[in-house]
């Protein structure tokens, strides 16, 4: 009713949709965007292999959410999310998880695989519930070097609050060029 469509657009030139989508989203919630080489890369290695794919959501013929889903063994796994805050009103996320849930169960994945979470983020998990998201514990072992403290990498803790207020305020342009260097800085 409101102009909304859903499709699959495996091309270079869904990506590159995907992409200026994908800087916009990571700039407005204050997070550098992870390089366009990335998802270059993700197209030649993966989505042209069949091992992942790339889904739009379009209103009235305009690109509004974009997301890049991987393939591993049952699972099918949306890893790369670009919704726009801007079209919420017309539900953009639920159209495309509705589809590629959809999809998923026809083309025989048992898991649709909605990601880690810190508990912090309510209404993320929230969101994954309304959709039958079950949750698991997660467990992961560091090591540090004599006896120095494990650093908090949860991007919802207070350790990340001053940098994304900061981020948010960015032009977009500044943003992805500096996203990748920011990027590999942090992993």
């Amino acid at each position: 009713r409101q102009g909304v469509t859903f499709e699959f657009d495996n091309t270079i030139e869904g990506i590159e949709i995907f992409y200026r989508l994908f800087v916009r989203t990571r700039s407005s919630m204050g997070i550098p965007p992870f390089p366009r080489a990335l998802f270059s890369e993700i197209h030649a290695h993966l989505i042209r292999a069949g091992k992942a794919c790339l889904a739009l959501v379009k209103k009235d013929g305009t690109p509004i959410n974009a997301m890049i889903s991987l393939f591993s063994g049952e699972s099918f796994i949306p890893a790369y999310a670009a919704p726009q805050n801007v079209w919420r009103k017309c539900y953009p996320s639920e159209v495309m998880f509705w589809h590629t849930i959809e999809w998923a169960a026809k083309h025989g994945f048992r898991y649709y695989d909605f990601g880690a979470d810190s508990p912090r983020q309510t209404g993320l998990l929230r969101f994954k519930r309304k959709w039958g998201g079950i949750q698991h514990p997660m467990y992961s072992v560091s090591r540090t070097y004599r006896g120095e403290t494990v650093p908090d990498f949860d991007s919802s803790g207070p350790a990340f609050v001053l940098m994304r207020s900061v981020w948010k305020r960015l032009p977009v342009s500044l943003s992805q060029s500096m996203g990748g260097w920011i990027t590999k800085q942090m992993s």
